[in-house]
């Protein structure tokens, strides 16, 4: 039995964009292995909509970005409160 795998990403299939491209070929890679289905949010009127990119089985589903202020408390519930251009005290073990 194949395992399935999935690769979430908002960019992919635009050759110009760096991520687009790292999301293809990351997805390439796994399908050498096992069935992937690349999952790819669409905002606005874009109909959702199943496709094929080469061994990869694309699923373009409808999504709304998430309101800054939301993301902003779920990003601090998961991280913990942290100023964003502080880099943060590292303090490593010694042994």
């Amino acid at each position: 039995m194949t395992a399935r795998v999935a690769v979430a990403t908002a960019r992919y299939g635009d050759p110009w964009d760096e991520l687009a491209v790292l999301s293809g070929r990351l997805a390439g890679a796994l399908a050498c292995t096992a069935d992937v289905d690349v999952l790819i949010p669409e905002g606005g009127a874009s109909a959702p909509g199943t496709g094929w990119d080469g061994a990869c089985r694309l699923l373009r589903f409808p999504a709304e970005r998430v309101e800054p202020r939301r993301r902003a408390a779920w990003r601090t519930v998961v991280l913990g409160a942290a100023d964003d251009d502080e880099p943060g005290a590292c303090a490593c073990p010694r042994g």
